[in-house]
């Protein structure tokens, strides 16, 4: 069991993880993190074994949300002090509309941020990033 106990931590787990270790483990009702002592895992040991893989599953999910909140807020502060240099373009049907000068600068710049694509392990991110937006689109209807 001690080799599986690494997945029973949770600096990465946030409160729906630990609802979702309790219910993998078949704590009691009304288990909290901050209710839970040695005494609960040591009762839940053979869940523990039994549910090694999707515990491990469970913690890589969680440091991989931990990963994108970092991401996302690394976006927002760059996006913040972000200065876009505009330029008048006239379409093909005469109409001016105004332009983000060296776009291709500024494509570069968000590419060495952690929330591009490349530097993002996306098999345990997509679902949070998926729920993340839906609840940011939700939101702003509201």
């Amino acid at each position: 069991m001690l080799p599986v106990l690494k997945w029973v931590r949770g600096e990465p787990l946030s409160q729906d993880h630990w609802m979702e270790l309790f219910r993998l483990l078949h704590m009691p009702k009304g288990t909290t993190l901050e209710k839970l002592n040695f005494g609960h895992v040591l009762n839940a040991s053979d869940e523990i074994i039994r549910n090694a893989d999707a515990l491990k599953e469970l913690n890589q999910r969680a440091q991989g949300e931990v990963t994108i909140r970092e991401a996302i807020r690394e976006l927002d502060l760059w996006g913040a002090g972000a200065v876009f240099t505009l330029t008048e373009y006239e379409d093909s049907n005469k109409n001016g509309i105004m332009l983000i000068k060296d776009w291709k600068d500024l494509v570069n710049q968000v590419r060495k941020l952690s929330l591009h694509p490349r530097n993002l392990q996306l098999q345990y991110k997509c679902n949070y990033l998926q729920r993340t937006l839906f609840m940011s689109v939700y939101q702003s209807k509201i």
